[in-house]
C-alpha cells in the first residue's frame, strides 16, 4: 500500500505526524518507560524516608505523610516527572486545565468532529483533579501499606500508566495526531486494567478505588476512537 495512503488513513494532521508509525511509537514508548522509572523512583523515596524516619506521625488510615507526598506529587504532576526526564515542558500540565486548547493550533480540537455524547470541557479538570488523582493517590498509598517488601510490578504497571497518558496528550493534543493517538490510548487503558488486577491481589480496597479512573478512561478511550473515525481522511 503507499505510504502516503497508509498515513492519511490513521492521521488528520501533519507536523509531528509525519514520522512514520514505527518511529513514532518507539519514541513515544521510551520517553514513558524513563517517565514511568523516575516516578517509581519517587515512590520508593517515599518509603525510604518513611522507614528512616519512623517517628513521624502517621494519617488517620495509618498512611505515611512521605509515602502520601510522594503519591500525590506522581497522580498529581506526573507531567512534570516526564518534563524532568525529557527537559521540557509538557502538554499534560497544560491540557489538564485546558482541555480544549492545543499548542499548535488553539482552534484544532474545537473544530474537529465530535459524537453526540462528547462530555463537556468543564468536565475534565474536575472529573481528573477532583475525582481521579485523589483516588489514585490513595489506592497507591494502600499497596504502599501493605507488605514489607516494595510492590515493584503493581507501581510498575501503574506508573507505567500515568506515563502513558502523558505520552497519549503529547501525541493527541500537541502533536494533533488523533489516528495515532488512539493506539497509544488504547495501550494507555490496557496498563490500567492490568493496574486495577494487580491492586486487587494486593488490596481489595486499593483495587476498587482505580474504579473511577476505570470509568472516566473508559470515556475518554472511546472519545478518542470515535474522533479519530470521524474525521479521518477518505
Amino acid at each position: 500500500m503507499n505510504p502516503t495512503r497508509v498515513d492519511s488513513l490513521v492521521s488528520t494532521r501533519g507536523g509531528a505526524c509525519e514520522d512514520t508509525d514505527m518511529t513514532l511509537f518507539v519514541k513515544v514508548g521510551v520517553a514513558a518507560v524513563v517517565e514511568a522509572a523516575t516516578m517509581l523512583g519517587a515512590l520508593k523515596c517515599g518509603t525510604f524516608l518513611t522507614g528512616k524516619f519512623p517517628s513521624l506521625p502517621k494519617l488517620p488510615g495509618g498512611q505515611s505523610i512521605p509515602e502520601l507526598v510522594s503519591a500525590l506529587a506522581i497522580t498529581l504532576g506526573s507531567s512534570l516527572f516526564g518534563s524532568i526526564a525529557e527537559g521540557g515542558l509538557s502538554v499534560a500540565s497544560r491540557q489538564l486545565l485546558a482541555p480544549n486548547t492545543t499548542p499548535g493550533d488553539p482552534v484544532w480540537y474545537s473544530n474537529l468532529k465530535k459524537p453526540w455524547w462528547n462530555p463537556p470541557g468543564w468536565l475534565f479538570p474536575i472529573m481528573w483533579l477532583l475525582i481521579v488523582k485523589p483516588t489514585q493517590a490513595w489506592a497507591i498509598t494502600r499497596v504502599l501499606k501493605v507488605g514489607e517488601k516494595f510492590p515493584w510490578l503493581p507501581l510498575g504497571a501503574f506508573t507505567g500508566h500515568l506515563a502513558l497518558g502523558d505520552a497519549w496528550n503529547k501525541v493527541f493534543f500537541g502533536m494533533q495526531c488523533t489516528g495515532r493517538g488512539a493506539p497509544v490510548i488504547s495501550v494507555f487503558y490496557g496498563a490500567l486494567l492490568a493496574s486495577m488486577r494487580l491492586f486487587f491481589k494486593v488490596d481489595k480496597l486499593a483495587g476498587k478505588l482505580l474504579l473511577p479512573s476505570f470509568g472516566w478512561i473508559s470515556v475518554a478511550t472511546c472519545l478518542n476512537w470515535s474522533i479519530f473515525l470521524l474525521n479521518k481522511k477518505k
